[in-house]
C-alpha cells in the first residue's frame, strides 16, 4: 500500500510539471497570437504555428537588421515585456526593462 501511495505522489508530481510547462506554453503561444491579430486585424483568427514563429521571426529580424542603434535595445525591450511565466508575473531572469 505503500508503495502505491509513493507512485502516486511521483505521478501527481509528474503531472504538475506538465501542467505547469504546458501553461508556459500555452502563454506564450497567446501572447503571440495577440500581438500577430492585433498587427494583421484578423481578430478571430489563430495563425498557424509554423507561420506564427517566422512573423515573429521576421519582426525581429526587421528590429534587428535596421541601421537604428536602438532596434536591438527596443526588440530586447520587447521580448521582456512580454517574457512572462506561468503564474503570470515578469520572469527575474528576462525582466530587462528600462
Amino acid at each position: 500500500m505503500e508503495a502505491a501511495r509513493k507512485r502516486i505522489a511521483e505521478l501527481e508530481a509528474e503531472k504538475a510539471e506538465h501542467d505547469a510547462s504546458f501553461q508556459l506554453r500555452w502563454r506564450a503561444d497567446m501572447r503571440a497570437i495577440n500581438m500577430w491579430q492585433a498587427e494583421t486585424g484578423e481578430d478571430l483568427t489563430w495563425p498557424d504555428h509554423a507561420d506564427l514563429v517566422v512573423w515573429l521571426l521576421k519582426k525581429l529580424h526587421a528590429m534587428v537588421g535596421t541601421e537604428n542603434p536602438t532596434a536591438l535595445h527596443a526588440a530586447d525591450k520587447a521580448f521582456a515585456d512580454y517574457s512572462i511565466d506561468a503564474m503570470g508575473s515578469f520572469h527575474p531572469m528576462m525582466d530587462r526593462r528600462d
